[in-house]
């Protein structure tokens, strides 16, 4: 009896469509992102009321800037701010810190502050929600007590949280 091969072709042809099968079977597919979340709040520029402004003595240096979002018709960049005032006793005003939000979503802002001595207060506004590509104003009322001592520096703070 001679062989022809007419059997072992097609079960070669078996092995190799099942070795093919399970071969992309083990294969996955996939995508690895870092993601990094940024910052979507900025400081517009600082304005003052009452006595603050009496001879424009509110004076603030940049601290800390991010990349120029584009945030009530303009590009805001200031992360952070240092600023100086003086007043008499006696005297108040406020700072307004407006507050830009970049992103897709209107964002709530607990805004906080404190006074490094009892003769000066600082009236803390109430949480605010900055809207998208927009502003929000928040108004601090600063007041010097009349019996407060002169040449004295008190430091003030004002933050905001997300």
């Amino acid at each position: 009896m001679k062989y022809d091969g007419s059997i072992i072709a097609p079960i070669v042809m078996l092995v190799v469509v099942l070795a093919a099968g399970v071969y992309a079977a083990f294969n996955t597919l996939n995508v690895d992102t870092a993601l990094t979340v940024k910052e979507p709040l900025r400081i517009g520029d600082v304005q003052a009321t009452g006595a603050l402004i009496l001879e424009t003595n509110l004076f603030c240096t940049r601290t800390r800037e991010g990349n120029a979002l584009p945030i009530g018709g303009e590009g805001l960049t200031i992360l952070g701010l240092d600023c100086t005032a003086s007043l008499f006793a006696g005297e108040s005003g406020s700072i307004i810190v407006p507050v830009g939000n970049a992103a897709s979503v209107p964002i709530s802002v607990q805004p906080s502050g404190s006074s490094s001595s009892p003769d000066v207060t600082m009236v803390v506004p109430t949480q605010g929600t900055v809207p998208v590509a927009g502003l929000y104003q928040f108004e601090f009322a600063i007041s010097v007590s009349a019996s407060a001592v002169p040449d004295v520096t008190v430091s003030l703070t004002m933050g905001f949280e997300r």
